[in-house]
């Protein structure tokens, strides 16, 4: 089956609308009745689709963002443990992590080794809570901590975004395909009650350019 633009969905289903809103033929107005419930069904999946693309590029702006003002933090912490701990092993600096999921999980090794050296357990999760620990752990901690919190929120708040994103698009592709089962249905009914030659055959058979796909002609 042919793979139509939203384009020519659209304006196929305007031309099925105007032979429903005409005819008199009782299958006519039940079919179609039934192909412009399920464009309109389209038509809201298309704009939460689009809706949910603006959401999920902003949540990967303030995603970005966010990676970007920890990135900074990460490296002055790291660049301060090594002056204490010169044998520490560390993930790197920011600029060798390549992707976001990358410097969040550096960032949160990195924290998780200064709580060891704080003394911050699971008792304690808050630096500065562990009175035991090295002080200056703690206070890196402080300075680390904040950051890793707000990028890890915009982190998964992107990827609620994404996966909602995808699911959007799944389910109109999944009307998209229904509708045009029904639209060659129609049209194949449109034919059958008007005939091949008819006005509403052929303004069903027009494609909208060159650029679309070739649709199949049923055997007359």
């Amino acid at each position: 089956m042919a793979n139509y633009g939203f384009e020519m969905l659209r304006r196929w289903t305007i031309r099925s609308k105007e032979i429903v809103d005409k005819a008199e033929d009782t299958t006519i107005k039940i079919a179609g009745e039934d192909v412009v419930a399920t464009a309109q069904q389209f038509e809201d999946r298309d704009q939460q689709v689009n809706a949910l693309m603006t959401t999920t590029a902003k949540e990967m702006l303030e995603r970005d963002s966010a990676i970007s003002k920890l990135a900074t933090v990460y490296d002055k912490t790291c660049s301060a443990l090594l002056v204490k701990m010169p044998y520490a092993t560390l993930p790197g600096r920011a600029s060798s992590l390549n992707t976001p999921d990358d410097k969040l999980a550096g960032a949160e090794l990195v924290e998780d080794l200064l709580a060891r050296i704080a003394g911050v357990d699971e008792n304690h999760p808050e630096p500065g809570d562990a009175p035991t620990g090295e002080a200056w752990a703690q206070d890196l901690m402080k300075q680390l901590a904040p950051a890793v919190d707000a990028a890890t929120k915009e982190f998964n708040e992107a990827v609620r975004s994404s996966e909602d994103l995808q699911k959007a698009q799944a389910a109109r592709a999944g009307t998209k395909f229904e509708l045009e089962r029904k639209l060659l249905g129609f049209k194949r009914l449109v034919r059958d009650v008007f005939g091949s030659h008819s006005r509403e055959y052929h303004s069903l058979r027009e494609r909208l350019s060159r650029d679309e796909a070739p649709e199949p002609v049923p055997a007359e």
